[in-house]
């Protein structure tokens, strides 16, 4: 730096130019002595002994992949399931069946119910059609509509008390039925 620049700076920007002390002698690192090459033989202790590689090996699991884990998981359901099939296969009985709607001929099915009917409402409908034996609500858990059965008595069949009925009134709505038995809701 010229001595004219010098003299126009500040000290405290003159201090960043100023030479470092000189670095101080340290005398050189001492290299110690290295070890002599060997061979494989030096090693031999590190190795397991073949009782310790004999229960190694036994508690060594293989790796499975995911297409092996997700065939064992589906053997395994389908194990379950054929399980369940043979018992279900033996406990079938359908002469003493508690569920079984009784008589084809004098069973109606009803679709499409509202959510709030229930057993005695499906009674109180169908009730000035014919006596009714059984009404039975049946809710599905995944769909939220209802379907349910009545089984009547006496000489009225199904046909004659579903034709009968022009429309039913089941908790507030009107629904009326076409000739096909479909269930319509109306004005």
């Amino acid at each position: 730096m010229s001595a004219e620049v010098a003299k126009a700076l500040p000290p405290s920007i003159l201090a960043l130019f100023a030479p470092r002390p000189p670095i101080e002698f340290k005398p050189p690192v001492k290299k110690g002595k290295a070890r002599p090459y060997t061979g494989v033989g030096a090693l031999l202790g590190e190795f397991e002994s073949r009782d310790e590689s004999a229960a190694a090996k036994e508690a060594w699991r293989p790796y499975v992949t995911l297409i092996e884990r997700r065939a064992k998981a589906k053997a395994a359901r389908k194990a379950a399931f054929d399980a369940y099939q043979l018992a279900a296969r033996e406990r079938y009985d359908p002469g003493n069946d508690d569920e079984r709607p009784g008589d084809p001929f004098r069973t109606i099915f009803v679709g499409r119910l509202p959510h709030s009917m229930d057993s005695e409402g499906l009674i109180a409908l169908f009730k000035p059609y014919g006596p009714i034996i059984r009404a039975t609500v049946v809710k599905e858990r995944l769909d939220e509509r209802g379907e349910a059965r009545t089984a009547g008595a006496g000489g009225a069949d199904g046909g004659e008390r579903r034709d009968g009925s022009g429309g039913e009134e089941g908790r507030g709505d009107r629904r009326r039925r076409d000739r096909q038995g479909r269930s319509r809701a109306h004005g």
